[in-house]
């Protein structure tokens, strides 16, 4: 970027958003009011993630990339364009209106790829506000913003960023595919670039975060077109303009560089046949010739999930740390996610969850303070269940860790006043159920117990999978329903050898309905 250029159109549009022109729309909320145009190279917009800004355009493409603006008045618009080059043919823009960031409040603006002028807030009442714009889906959607137009008085002046800095590089898991379905058959809408862990971590850690992440890649040389090795360095990680795109690690939006690096990748190269000793080594590539280069002074995080496929990276990359660390490179660690869906991707509460073990981790290595994240659905301790009274549900949305049983199944979670504890349950009809897996040892034996009332039969089982997800043990018990809350009760068997995980599962019989709640579970050798 031009930097005289920017200091001089910055000038300029700070002139004119101190003037106010007529506004001809029709909408009852903004035709009575001044508009201000907001060109993108004003200084008082706030950009986070790569940006490329050229002329009177910004493009972003990398999950969780946002633009801020802050004004007095009552409406904003924006003036957007896309260059939608996979996926459903669309990119997604989630909008943040006076920092309520709530998961209930999900608000989503659709984008094609000719130019257009979308209502991004209407309905405001006239006084301070802000809006912030946050691209949700992945990098192969190419984000334009040419403008934005202001309804009100002036454009204001936004705090100050914040001082750390976290930069992701990874797959699927960071940058949040199908974050919104628990069937793990979502699109580019059901993806979740603010509400993933990258995101989670980052304002649980008070930081600013860059997630150059996205689906299907992964970092060694049998990956072909899909190594992010060869496209790290690039604003867009997915564009067919490769060589007009370069990430300029020095001059850039963010002001400087990360005081932490995470990095989630493998899993992608393992499914494409790529040995330990081929992934190992390309995370050294990776971080000795090519991050430590841009980034000598970041601590390295490797981060992965466990539970998935024997062999899985999750197993190796303590390997890589420690001999980094031989190597000289000290400013290295790991952590491990306990990620128990075999290669469903994660959810929402999952990631929440993610992001507690992310952030307690980077804190004590960075002596940082961090703030616990809600609506985890992941147990706190070994032997424990996560959410086992659907309190951490969210109203009128499914993925809170507890799975359905089956891609037809239609569970769903009611807040109920007839719930047996709180304010929640789980409904059930027809073999509908749901299930939720934790770490398992061979050996120990498992009491369990639900409580449920309803018609027909209620059933309780467990699975017993090894590390690559096969059942190897298993049993049920049923209870004929009733209109008041009875109590299921099962003790496993002693777990058996190769035993990774136990898989908790609630459902009604045939013809039944049934309404479950307090699901618990403890160990019993």
């Amino acid at each position: 970027m031009n930097f005289t250029k920017f200091l001089i159109q910055g000038l300029v549009c700070l002139a004119f958003c101190t003037s106010c022109t007529s506004c001809s729309d029709d909408d009852d909320n903004v035709s009575k009011v001044n508009r201000i145009d907001v060109l993108v190279q004003n200084p008082e917009l706030q950009y986070r993630g790569r940006w490329q800004i050229e002329g009177n355009t910004a493009s972003a493409s990398t999950t969780g990339s946002s633009v801020k603006i802050a004004f007095n008045g009552v409406a904003l618009k924006a003036n957007l364009s896309a260059d939608n080059i996979g996926g459903d043919g669309f990119s997604y823009l989630y909008v943040i209106v006076d920092g309520n960031d709530e998961l209930e409040q999900r608000k989503l603006i659709k984008i094609g790829n000719g130019m257009q002028v979308y209502s991004i807030v209407s309905d405001l009442e006239m006084g301070e506000h802000t809006v912030e714009i946050v691209k949700i889906n992945e990098s192969w959607g190419i984000v334009h913003l040419h403008n934005l137009e202001v309804y009100g008085r002036e454009v204001t002046s936004l705090p100050a960023k914040k001082e750390r800095l976290i930069e992701y590089y990874g797959d699927s898991n960071p940058s949040g595919w199908t974050a919104w379905d628990d069937k793990d058959q979502g699109g580019d809408d059901a993806a979740e670039g603010y509400y993933a862990y990258p995101g989670f971590t980052a304002r649980s850690l008070n930081a600013e975060w860059v997630n150059c992440a996205i689906g299907g890649y992964g970092v060694t040389d049998g990956m072909g077109d899909k190594d992010l090795t060869d496209v790290y360095s690039k604003v867009h990680l997915y564009t067919p303009n490769a060589d007009n795109n370069a990430w300029n690690f020095e001059t850039n939006n963010l002001g400087k560089k990360p005081d932490v690096v995470v990095i989630n990748l493998g899993a992608n190269d393992y499914w494409n046949g790529a040995t330990k000793a081929e992934i190992k080594e390309s995370w050294h590539r990776f971080i000795s010739s090519h991050l430590r280069t841009v980034y000598p002074q970041a601590h390295i995080v490797l981060a992965n999930s466990i539970g998935w496929a024997i062999g899985e990276p999750a197993d190796y990359h303590d390997e890589v740390v420690a001999e980094l660390k031989a190597q000289g490179d000290n400013n290295v660690s790991c952590v491990k996610f306990p990620w128990l869906w075999g290669q469903d991707h994660a959810v929402i509460s999952e990631h929440a969850g993610f992001a507690n073990i992310l952030s307690r981790h980077i804190a004590e290595q960075m002596g940082w303070n961090y703030t616990p994240v809600e609506h985890s659905s992941l147990p706190e301790e070994k032997g424990q269940l996560g959410n086992a009274s659907f309190e951490n549900s969210i109203q009128g949305i499914r993925p809170d860790g507890w799975r359905p049983i089956n891609a037809e199944t239609n569970a769903r979670y009611q807040k109920s006043s007839e719930a047996r504890d709180g304010n929640a349950l789980v409904h059930c009809r027809a073999e509908d159920g749901v299930h939720q897996s934790i770490l398992a040892s061979e050996g120990d034996a498992y009491k369990l117990s639900v409580w449920a009332k309803g018609s027909g039969k209620g059933i309780l089982n467990y699975r017993f999978r090894d590390q690559g997800q096969n059942v190897i043990a298993e049993r049920a018990v049923e209870l004929d329903m009733t209109s008041e809350w009875q109590q299921l009760e099962l003790t496993s068997d002693a777990a058996p050898a190769n035993t990774w995980q136990i898989d908790v599962v609630v459902k009604a019989d045939k013809e039944s309905s049934v309404d479950f709640d307090l699901m618990e579970i403890s160990i019993v050798n």
